[in-house]
């Protein structure tokens, strides 16, 4: 996935990446900051390549940049759907191994 977005980065560098909610849209170019910058932190937090990360959260830009910042650091995204009960949410977190 990392290679998908440096490939955009390169080739679509000004193209709309992402269209946030307030209607305000984020070029690759600026997708792949806030990536890049988001990796980075997930790395000063002690995550390393291999571990997973629960990802709990509405579907949105920011869930997106999450996803691809994990892809980008070699960590394993796991995202679970908000709408599941605790009990279901703590059954799939202790399965996942997050």
């Amino acid at each position: 996935m990392s290679s998908i977005l440096e490939h955009n980065g390169k080739h679509y560098a000004n193209n709309a990446a992402m269209l946030h909610e307030d209607g305000r849209i984020e070029t690759w170019s600026e997708h792949i900051e806030r990536v890049a910058c988001l990796a980075s932190g997930l790395r000063k937090l002690g995550l390393r390549t291999g571990d997973r990360l629960t990802i709990l959260s509405e579907n949105s830009v920011d869930q997106a940049t999450l996803l691809h910042a994990c892809y980008w650091s070699g960590l394993v995204p796991v995202p679970l759907n908000f709408r599941l009960s605790k009990f279901e949410l703590t059954e799939l977190i202790d399965k996942s191994q997050a």
